[in-house]
């Protein structure tokens, strides 16, 4: 009996396959990954908005909702912080505000949100508050 220390062809070549076969679904799960980040940011910012419209119009009162480059927050009139939310490390947002007043919101907003070198177009409607992507 042969004592059997190599590979065969067959055993490399299968081997070859699912190294490259997994390499390839790579930046298809990354991308993938970046869009689910946008969608939940999204999801999330038009809940927060519509509560903010919510409390506005409640109180009969003028409000913010900030946006830096890694978290956004809403004031109320008297400017306390409401609540305050982290943004994924991998978004990249520029400042913008929306402001609202009674219930409204007072004018358009437009931004962008920057995802490994992809970039999201969204409107936050006047009077509304609906947010869309663009």
């Amino acid at each position: 009996m042969k004592n059997k220390q190599a590979f065969t062809l067959l055993e490399v070549m299968l081997i070859c396959i699912i190294i490259t076969s997994f390499l390839i679904t790579l930046p298809i799960n990354k991308r993938q990954t970046c869009d689910k980040k946008v969608n939940d940011f999204y999801q999330m910012y038009s809940a927060d908005l519509n509560y903010s419209i919510s409390y506005s119009l409640t109180h009969l009162s003028i409000v913010q909702l900030r946006t830096t480059s890694y978290q956004y927050y809403y004031l109320s009139h008297d400017a306390k912080k409401v609540f305050e939310r982290q943004i994924d490390q991998e978004l990249t947002l520029k400042l913008f505000n929306v402001n609202i007043s009674n219930g409204f919101v007072r004018e358009q907003v437009n931004f962008n949100i920057s995802c490994q070198g992809k970039t999201y177009s969204f409107i936050v409607v006047q009077r509304s508050g609906v947010v869309r992507r663009v």
